[in-house]
């Protein structure tokens, strides 16, 4: 190969537009989410990826920011999660889609994890990303349903083979011992200077690309009290560092296929977590010091706490799968009933009571019985709480509150979270109350944990939308300590609540005042909520902002105002996005950005969406759907006096001056 032919791929903008598909896909998934999904940084995509490109093709590229976050794990642990900037998720996207062909084919057939799927380029080339459900309800989803574009073989269809594997290696080929372990703090400890090394083994014609690689990961890398860099650690939530994490540990798949061809034994590998099986329990000791070994050279440690040799009775309860089977049968079976028959609840409630045992167990001896609960029992529920949320049913609903004090680990606190959220409207008041209490009572929460439960309050409706919520939530999000991504939660569930335009107008600019990005961001959703001059004359002042996470989106709002085919453009997506209340929720500052535009066709236009709405259950959609209409209500008597549309300030529109020609 012609030497940095890959790097010349990635300088193509069609490759860095994959890149931003990639990455905004990937970003749904990210510890903390961006309060408006990235969609400013989309608006004006090709001139922002035609920067990049001129900025790595004359080697000027420089990183930014890495957001962290303390992530909840079980037994009240902890460990940092990151979120990466966006522009530099599709650059490493982008970097990652072209050495991927190249990566893949060396490592071992018994790696699981971060596979390229074997249709990459078709789903490369399908061009736009969908929606991706939450890891829990991907095995009860059929891959036809889901479409990507991401060219890694996903969780629904790697962790199940995996996991056949593991089933298989004990049940036909015979192996009687496992010894499975997995590595401490292992993405915080990945040595970079060797990542670079290996890197550049397997692509040694691409130094200028490994090279861009390794300035972006070392800009992040964690210092000293001294400032020196320590030059290790990889920033985890993301596929990139996964598939990255891979590749560190080849030569751990290499000593383990050398043991395993002396031994005849057998090694299984996902991400960190490996697996051998042995048909003697000496063999299944040396293993460990093999691994060991091995993992000391690359300045790595075995976690002593998850090192274990089973065998007997615990090796089958280890490999034991028959309440999944259950789960995924009753799952199948819901799935395959016909949504237009009149007897599609009774079919439901009948399927789902075929599996309450399953779930009993958690309802018994609360909150005990969610304490600590196994890798494997935390599955189980969070399956459970997919079956029971889906039908909207509250059979777990107080296993759900009770998990939320306990704290659980993030995958099961997000799952009873988004639990509470499919109940029935009519439950939410109480529900409400529960999570308030919660972010009220004596027990200390971790920001993340805080932070989620304000963002599902954000998504409930309560049968009024009274200010005393309010005032609720603005006294828990803005005292003195609270944590960034408390406050920020807190901006974007205050923007969808009832708000005088003046309090709007001054918790946005305090809020724009706060050190951490993700909150000046949240701020301008805060803004749209106060009068339009007010509105028109910040956003005016904020493209200007020497912050490009505030300008970037202030430039968006200010486009939508002021740019009548951006706002018809916007107008059009809303109106083929589904009527339902949570994508209405979604888009509420968007809309009272779009009332500020002084084009009398955009505010015909948002009056004519408006009443596709207006008819909703949710109290909290029928308030912004009356507000909006009487704040756009000029145009009625407007129009009627103009006899025929025209400007609007001309006809005399709030806040717009109307001037001689």
């Amino acid at each position: 190969m012609p030497e940095n032919a890959l790097f010349r791929e990635l300088c193509k903008p069609e490759t860095l537009r994959i890149g931003w598909h990639l990455a905004q896909l990937d970003s749904r998934d990210d510890f903390v989410a961006d309060p408006v999904s990235y969609e400013d940084f989309a608006s004006n995509l090709s001139d922002r990826l035609g920067y990049i490109v001129r900025e790595i093709r004359h080697q000027r590229y420089r990183p930014r920011y890495l957001t962290e976050i303390d992530v909840p794990k079980s037994g009240l642990g902890i460990r940092p999660g990151n979120v990466l900037p966006i522009d530099e998720a599709a650059l490493l996207h982008a970097v990652v889609y072209v050495l991927a062909p190249k990566i893949d084919r060396r490592l071992s057939d018994h790696v699981y994890s971060y596979r390229l799927a074997k249709d990459w380029q078709k789903r490369v080339k399908r061009g736009r990303s969908m929606f991706r459900e939450g890891d829990d309800e991907i095995p009860f989803l059929r891959g036809v349903t889901i479409r990507r574009i991401d060219p890694f073989e996903p969780w629904y269809s790697a962790w199940p083979e995996f996991d056949r594997q593991r089933i298989a290696a004990v049940k036909k080929r015979g192996y009687t011992h496992l010894t499975r372990t997995d590595i401490a703090a292992y993405f915080e400890n990945i040595d970079l200077g060797l990542l670079d090394h290996f890197l550049r083994q397997i692509v040694p014609n691409e130094p200028v690309l490994v090279s861009l690689l390794m300035r972006v990961l070392n800009s992040w890398t964690r210092v000293t009290s001294t400032g020196v860099p320590v030059g290790r650690g990889i920033p985890q939530g993301n596929e990139i560092c996964s598939f990255l994490g891979n590749i560190y540990l080849r030569p751990l798949d290499r000593e383990l296929t050398k043991f395993a061809s002396r031994t005849g034994a057998e090694w299984l590998r996902y991400v960190d977590d490996v697996e051998v099986y042995t048909k003697n329990p000496d063999d299944a000791r040396a293993v460990v010091l093999v691994i060991n070994d091995t993992l000391r050279r690359l300045y790595l440690n075995l976690q002593g706490s998850k090192t274990e040799i089973l065998t007997g009775r615990d090796l089958d309860r280890a490999l034991a799968r028959s309440e999944s089977e259950v789960l995924d049968a009753a799952w199948e079976a819901i799935e395959a009933l016909n949504q237009k028959d009149k007897a599609v609840g009774k079919k439901v409630t009948r399927i789902l009571s075929n599996i309450r045992p399953i779930a009993r167990r958690f309802r018994r001896g609360l909150p005990g019985s969610v304490r600590a609960l196994s890798a494997s029992d935390s599955r189980i529920l969070r399956r459970a709480m997919t079956l029971w949320g889906y039908a909207g049913r509250p059979y777990l609903m107080k296993v759900a509150v009770a998990t939320l004090t306990e704290p659980p680990e993030y995958r099961l606190l997000l799952k009873s979270l988004r639990y509470l959220e499919q109940q029935h409207p009519k439950s939410h008041d109480r529900i409400i109350d529960v999570l308030l209490g919660l972010l009220g009572g004596s027990v200390p929460l971790l920001p993340f944990h805080a932070a989620a439960i304000l963002g599902t309050l954000r998504w409930l409706h309560p049968t009024e939308a009274k200010l005393n919520l309010a005032r609720q939530i603005t006294a828990y999000g803005f005292r003195r300590k609270a944590e960034w991504p408390v406050r920020q939660k807190a901006l974007e569930l205050l923007a969808v609540m009832p708000a005088r335009p003046s309090t709007a107008l001054r918790r946005a600019q305090n809020s724009l005042k706060h050190p951490h990005p993700f909150v000046r961001r949240a701020a301008l959703l805060m803004l749209t909520r106060s009068s339009v001059q007010d509105v028109r004359t910040q956003v005016n002042r904020l493209i200007h902002d020497p912050d490009l996470a505030v300008s970037r989106l202030a430039g968006h709002w200010h486009r939508l105002i002021n740019d009548r085919s951006a706002g018809e453009t916007e107008l059009a997506r809303l109106k083929q996005a589904p009527r339902r209340d949570r994508t209405f929720v979604w888009h509420i500052p968007k809309l009272w950005v779009l009332r500020c535009s002084p084009e009398l066709d955009i505010i015909i236009g948002l009056r004519s969406y408006l009443e596709f709405c207006e008819q909703s259950r949710s109290a909290k959609v029928r308030y912004h759907v009356r507000a909006l209409r009487k704040q756009t209500d000029w145009v009625v008597a407007a129009t009627a006096t103009a006899g025929l549309p025209g400007d609007a300030a001309a006809l005399g529109a709030p806040g717009v001056v109307a001037t001689e020609t």
